[in-house]
């Protein structure tokens, strides 16, 4: 099964402003979420602690000197939305 993953609004105009070699290292994760889903885990993906958000989880990356974490959650129709993105 092929998952759908749709960025917020908000998110997709901030990730154009991110250096390339965050953009790729995001677009990169988002492919293996695409294919996994649920299924992928660390050290792709992690659950988010303390979130005022049911069942938020988090791609970490390396990029561009730093690692990034985007959060998202599935949503009952089975689509994951990317939330927003960092370096840490």
């Amino acid at each position: 099964m092929c998952w759908n993953v749709e960025l917020h609004p908000l998110f997709a105009q901030e990730f154009l402003e991110f250096d390339e070699a965050v953009q790729d290292g995001l677009l990169a994760e988002i492919v293996l979420l695409e294919k996994y889903g649920p299924l992928l885990g660390r050290p792709h993906v992690d659950t988010l602690k303390a979130s005022k958000h049911a069942n938020m989880k988090e791609l970490r990356f390396t990029a561009d000197n730093g690692v990034w974490r985007a959060a998202f959650a599935f949503d009952p129709h089975a689509t994951s939305s990317h939330c927003t993105g960092r370096w840490r």
